[in-house]
């Protein structure tokens, strides 16, 4: 059974050989295949909190299709030697060129692609106040404003599915360890019915769907898993 075949095996719900592994975001592969990513020259602010203290010595290039590739071989070459079965794309200025690229050489991995998201998970601290006034006093208000958002951003999954994505994963997180950031209200009126937005157009150009969020979520796991979603990644020990 290769890694694709593992990997579809457990969303279908049936038993693979090993439980599907993979790394939503490997952050240095010189730590296991000897080659550290190449920066592009227009990398943003994650870049700059993720590499702070090597970014002096990181090689940076103007080439945007350059850059993707080799990150890509890069974190390929990562995958299979650590045994992950699935392909993220990471630290790439063109995210579906790195699909389609992973999906040429690596044939025997599953790709994933990234959700756009809802927008409202926890925020910085920057916004948290406004962010939650905001929930209290005007939650319809900041739903259709989200969900307008929402339902603009869903072109990039079926970019992403056409460029050879076979999994979406939504990367945004709703809980502390305490719990809910938001009370589970909220979640059930405003945020559930986005996630479903999300969940039913990667179903619909034949994806599927996987949420990750860390925190205690046993507060609102079954609405959360009422959106359809067809799998749930990191499940906080709360």
């Amino acid at each position: 059974m290769n890694s694709r075949e593992r990997v579809f095996r457990a969303l279908h719900l049936e038993e693979p050989d090993r439980v599907p592994m993979f790394e939503l975001e490997f952050q240095y592969p010189e730590l296991v295949v000897g080659k550290p990513y190449v920066l592009w020259r227009g990398y943003g602010s994650w870049e700059q909190t993720v590499f702070r203290d090597a970014l002096n010595r990181m090689k940076v290039e103007e080439d945007i299709v350059k850059v993707t590739r080799y990150n890509t071989e890069v974190l390929v070459e990562t995958c299979v030697k650590l045994g992950y079965d699935v392909f993220r794309p990471a630290f790439v200025p063109d995210p579906l060129e790195a699909i389609r690229y992973a999906r040429k050489i690596a044939p025997e991995l599953a790709i994933m692609g990234n959700s756009p998201g809802t927008g409202l998970g926890i925020p910085d601290g920057k916004s948290m106040f406004h962010i939650v006034k905001w929930a209290y006093t005007d939650p319809d208000g900041l739903k259709k404003l989200v969900e307008d958002r929402v339902r603009k951003s869903l072109e990039y999954i079926r970019l992403q599915v056409e460029a050879g994505a076979e999994i979406i994963v939504d990367c945004t997180d709703y809980a502390l360890k305490s719990g809910p950031f938001f009370k589970p209200e909220f979640y059930h009126k405003v945020i559930f019915p986005l996630i479903r937005i999300l969940v039913d157009e990667a179903h619909r150009v034949g994806a599927f769907f996987i949420q990750h969020t860390d925190g205690n979520l046993w507060p609102i796991i079954d609405g959360l898993i009422n959106t359809g979603i067809d799998a749930l990644h990191s499940i906080d020990p709360s």
